[in-house]
């Protein structure tokens, strides 16, 4: 069963370069002999660097090393953790030595956060403390929350306690890992990662799960990170895989990459030829007991904020997909603007993602209030501006597509999770929309979806929230199981931008 399309799909992943860093890495590591004497500050870097570019280097200087780590007085976190990252270096080259755990409760409350406390939440895991662990990332409710791994380290480190915990291998971690390798260069120049945490990641993954010799760790690791532009270049090679440039609407559409999906169902990035115009494409298999036509004139409506309809109808040349084409505004695809980010400061993001989107329910809801009842992240636009995110438009349309849906049971469905008000009602109430609106700025404020539901479970349970206190009590009064006890969207709003 496949969680992702074949790579020649996701033009996103293509333009990757990993070589970029590991040129890099290559050109300035020293060996380990001639780390001797290296400050201690950049030591853990330095040798983690020297591990994984040459993982069969000989180990000369590396007694000397150990005797000058260990006369070491490291007392505060920020001086041990460079300490404590240089010592798993040497372990994972072959070097016995011990890492001492005792130093977690500090390390994983380091500042800045990133990337040294994600470093030390791999490392607690891969030492076996998963407790430790999730001080620093919240694990995900079920194993969904590892199989679109889109940049989005601190969410990788919750999806691998799951992964721990569940006992389960390698091969649960396999897509990430793989993500992990070609997007190497984006997450070290964002800051999510660099030599030290890459390496205790390569630990947790090939000793504690794969049960290899800690020894084989750096050499694994090399295999690992440099195998994936070789991987990449031959994807290149091959001719784009439908729909990757088709067209639609007589040649004004063109579809560009991949989002998501991998069964009939799937969301699609396009774009409109004549004005370079973003779209959202969301298509599925044509079934002729519907009228695309009814379907047409069922998603014919404009509000602010929402993306404007272009096109319903078949690919140029192909009667076998129908599409729903709609406009999008300024900014990127929500998720891809949501995952990189520092998950120490999402309180503020959630806020103003939340905010803003608020606002554009707010306006729509007149028009189509039962299309808005489906609303979630995948279906909505973002940009970053000076620090600052909003949420600029938001595509109702394709659920009246997927309501037509060609019956699938040989892969994933396209949403894993629900934003919607499980209970059913007879009459709209827009504290429908107050509950998905509260379900998506908890996960963006916890980077965990919230919900304690599984395959088609739906449910108004949940775990519990981590927010600031003023934060967390408007949620909570936002995802009350019942209705009448949800305050209305437009004090929800009013009061999330009050907070914030």
């Amino acid at each position: 069963m496949k969680f992702y399309p074949d790579v020649e799909e996701d033009m996103d992943r293509l333009r990757l370069r990993p070589e970029v860093r590991l040129r890099t890495w290559e050109t300035t590591a020293r060996t380990i002999a001639d780390l001797v004497d290296a400050p201690l500050a950049t030591l853990g870097r330095e040798l983690s660097r020297s591990v994984l570019v040459h993982p069969g280097q000989p180990l000369d200087g590396a007694t000397r090393l150990v005797e000058r780590i260990q006369a070491a007085h490291a007392v505060t976190p920020e001086q041990r953790g460079p300490i404590f990252d240089a010592l798993n270096a040497l372990v994972c080259a072959g070097v016995d030595v011990r890492v001492p755990g005792d130093w977690l409760p500090g390390l994983t409350a380091i500042e800045p956060p990133f990337p040294g406390r994600l470093a030390a939440g791999f490392a607690a895991l891969a030492l076996g403390d998963w407790r430790r662990a999730a001080s620093v990332a919240p694990q995900p409710y079920d194993l969904t929350g590892g199989l679109e791994f889109r940049g989005d380290v601190h969410g990788l480190l919750g999806y691998a306690i799951w992964i721990v915990r569940a006992g389960a291998s390698l091969v649960a971690t396999s897509d990430a890992l793989r993500r992990l390798a070609e997007e190497l260069d984006v997450l070290c120049e964002n800051g999510q990662v660099d030599e030290a945490t890459v390496l205790w990641i390569a630990r947790l993954a090939f000793h504690t799960l794969d049960k290899a010799p800690v020894r084989e760790v750096a050499a694994r690791a090399h295999e690992w990170l440099w195998s994936a532009p070789a991987g990449l270049e031959r994807a290149r090679a091959e001719p784009p895989r439908f729909p990757i440039g088709a067209t639609l609407g007589d040649g004004a559409y063109r579809i560009e990459t991949w989002l998501m999906g991998t069964g009939s169902k799937r969301l699609y990035r396009g774009v409109e030829v004549a004005t370079g115009a973003q779209l959202l494409v969301a298509l599925d298999y044509f079934r002729s007991r519907h009228d695309i036509a009814q379907l047409r004139a069922e998603v014919d409506f404009d509000a602010p904020g929402l993306h404007s309809l272009a096109h319903v109808g078949l690919f140029d040349g192909r009667r076998d997909l129908w599409t729903v084409v709609e406009r999008a505004p300024s900014g990127t695809w929500l998720p891809m603007l949501v995952g990189p980010a520092n998950p120490w400061t999402a309180p503020r993001k959630a806020i103003e993602l939340g905010v803003s989107a608020g606002q554009i329910l707010l306006g729509a809801r007149h028009v189509h209030p039962s299309y808005l009842r489906d609303v979630r992240p995948e279906v909505m636009w973002a940009e970053e501006r000076d620090g600052h995110y909003a949420v600029t438009g938001i595509a109702p349309r394709c659920f009246q597509l997927f309501l037509r849906s060609y019956g699938d049971a040989f892969t994933h469905p396209l949403f894993f999770h629900h934003y919607r008000d499980p209970q059913r009602y007879d009459t709209f109430d827009d504290r429908e929309l107050t509950f998905s609106l509260a379900v998506m700025v908890t996960e963006w404020t916890m980077g965990v979806y919230p919900l304690l539901q599984k395959w088609a479970q739906e449910t108004t349970d949940h775990m519990p929230i981590e927010a600031p206190p003023k934060l967390r009590a408007l949620l909570e009064r936002g995802l009350a199981p019942v209705r009448c006890d949800r305050p209305s969207l437009s004090e929800f709003v009013h009061e999330l931008h009050r907070i914030g």
